[in-house]
């Protein structure tokens, strides 16, 4: 009975006192989420999505097509706050069309469809640069040179800063370009080959999204082709005194209904956020399952790590102490559960203990 409430003032007052992570100072804080071999990380149907030479290929065919609109996504966690650089060329008719999803949910239940943010691409020259909103009803949100505040589906003032044609002359249709996605809490920004092309603070409650799932679209349609490489993301500091709580929950140990730690963080992750909505308090938090994540950038802006797995040589923080141990320099929280208290004697005792 008084494990939960124990954990969850312990947690209170770690993201109440402690300071804000930050990046690593010996690094740019940008790291590749795409391998350059493989589509490990990521989720698609491939009939349409590959690897070659070094390169992500989306791409649909006479013979392929496309029935509806479909997505890579990367499995390996959501984008919060975040800056995300890549490289893309779309090929094919001027009704090629494609995009970066983010902050985005699976839609209709099919795991390479989502509905959300996304910074649109096409050749026609007529959507590329803009933000749009896949699948929810709002459409349009930013058009190309625009600077806009949405407060509802048709409640939304808008400044034009830019000449759009100005800004297509400066994408290459027919070789590689540049893009950049920044969040940062509710603004949103796309860049493309250095220029800003889309600018949207997003005021509407019932749509906007902190969190959520990065995706590469390719679009239904004649056969075409989408390119990307070079995919880094950066992790921010979430914006407007929100806290991050990041769960890293060990692998299934133990037999049915003991050591839960997957349902476990999950649980503890909704009843957390739900207790701190009612204090007035911007908590956020994001459960990794099944030990380590995958991730590359799970941790790295997290204000506070919540431990539930199994200990001993068994705990994962045994053999990513080194890493581990960077982000308790940053001043993060950490919190353990249950055996997860537990570790061996040695270097790894010996930073716990630090």
């Amino acid at each position: 009975m008084h494990r939960p409430f124990l954990l969850f003032a312990f947690v209170l007052l770690v993201i109440q006192l402690g300071p804000v992570s930050k990046v690593s100072a010996q690094d740019d804080g940008f790291k590749p989420i795409f391998d350059g071999k493989s589509l490990a990380g990521w989720t698609g149907n491939e009939k349409f999505w590959r690897v070659e030479d070094g390169v992500i290929v989306g791409e649909s065919t006479e013979d392929n097509k496309v029935d509806v609109n479909r997505f890579l996504v990367w499995d390996q966690g959501k984008v919060d706050d975040f800056v995300l650089r890549l490289k893309f060329k779309v090929s094919g008719t001027d009704r090629a069309n494609s995009g970066v999803q983010f902050r985005s949910e699976l839609f209709d239940g099919e795991k390479d469809r989502l509905s959300g943010y996304q910074a649109d691409i096409d050749r026609s020259g007529k959507f590329i640069g803009i933000l749009y909103s896949e699948r929810t009803g709002r459409g349009i949100l930013c058009k190309r040179g625009e600077k806009v505040t949405l407060r509802g589906k048709k409640d939304k003032d808008v400044e034009k800063v830019a000449d759009p044609a100005e800004l297509l002359k400066a994408i290459d249709m027919n070789g590689w370009n540049e893009m950049e996605i920044s969040a940062r809490g509710n603004h949103l920004v796309t860049r493309i080959n250095g220029k800003v092309t889309s600018e949207v603070t997003d005021e509407d409650k019932q749509q906007y999204k902190k969190s959520g799932l990065l995706g590469f679209q390719i679009h239904v349609g004649p056969p075409m082709k989408i390119e990307f490489k070079d995919v880094h993301l950066k992790r921010l500091p979430l914006q407007d005194k929100a806290k991050k709580i990041v769960f890293v929950a060990g692998k299934p140990s133990h037999g049915y209904g003991s050591h839960e730690h997957n349902a476990g963080c999950m649980l503890l992750a909704k009843s957390l956020e739900e207790a701190a909505s009612k204090k007035g308090l911007s908590v956020l938090t994001e459960v990794y399952k099944n030990g380590w994540p995958a991730d590359p950038t799970a941790l790295d802006n997290a204000d506070t790590v919540v431990v539930y797995c199994d200990g001993g040589g068994r705990h994962y923080l045994h053999k990513n102490g080194e890493a581990f141990e960077d982000i308790m320099r940053r001043g993060v929280g950490l919190a353990c559960i249950q055996y997860g208290v537990k570790v061996p004697k040695g270097m790894s005792g010996q930073r716990f203990l630090n």
